[in-house]
């Protein structure tokens, strides 16, 4: 059977399981799905946001939402991280928490970036381009840059939250997070190292 590349001939008809309808499509099509699901997910974090602040105003949304990912990243670092792409429990280092970044729905399986090792224990982590902080930028939303982009890694640490699932001797600090100076910037950057 050819792989398809979308759903608009006929129905596929019988059981079949979640994996085996799913395996009839093309890799590139289903990696198109794949980013969708990505940007979905991403999306779902938003809505929440914008339901907490509807209800209980601004000043909640911070604290809730930090709550919610971080009860919810152990549980995707385990399925998606040690379960589908079969990481060892023995590797904790940068390397890992690097790998989990670029695989990650909310950051690499989304977002363009860039990983550079410059050693064992230390490497360099970029986001290239946000459309999440490109969208804020143009409706001159500077609270949600100001909380998402700046307070994320460096004051409510949700990337040091998530070095320290991996390693609790791994440090993140911000190299650079916006306002950007020109849309060609990059959206963030951020180092990675391992304290012994």
């Amino acid at each position: 059977m050819t792989d398809l590349v979308d759903y608009s001939g006929p129905i596929l008809e019988g059981e079949l399981t979640p994996q085996e309808s799913m395996m009839r499509f093309s890799k590139e099509t289903l990696a198109d799905v794949l980013h969708d699901l990505c940007k979905l997910y991403v999306r779902l974090s938003g809505d929440y946001e914008n339901c907490i602040a509807r209800r209980w105003g601004w000043d909640e949304v911070h604290p809730i939402t930090l709550e919610a990912w971080q009860a919810h990243d152990p549980l995707a670092y385990r399925w998606l991280f040690r379960k589908r792409f079969r990481l060892h429990e023995s590797e904790s280092d940068v390397e890992a928490f690097l790998k989990w970044q670029q695989i990650h729905p909310a950051v690499g399986g989304l977002y363009p970036t860039k990983v550079e090792m410059k050693g064992h224990n230390y490497g360099v982590f970029t986001i290239i381009k946000c459309r999440s902080l490109e969208y804020w930028e143009r409706i001159g939303d500077n609270n949600k840059i100001k909380v998402i982009c700046s307070e994320c890694g460096t004051d409510w640490a949700s990337w040091q939250y998530a070095a320290e699932m991996i390693n609790p001797n791994m440090k993140v600090t911000a190299l650079k997070v916006p306002p950007r100076r020109t849309e060609e910037d990059i959206a963030c950057q951020w180092e990675v190292s391992l304290e012994h």
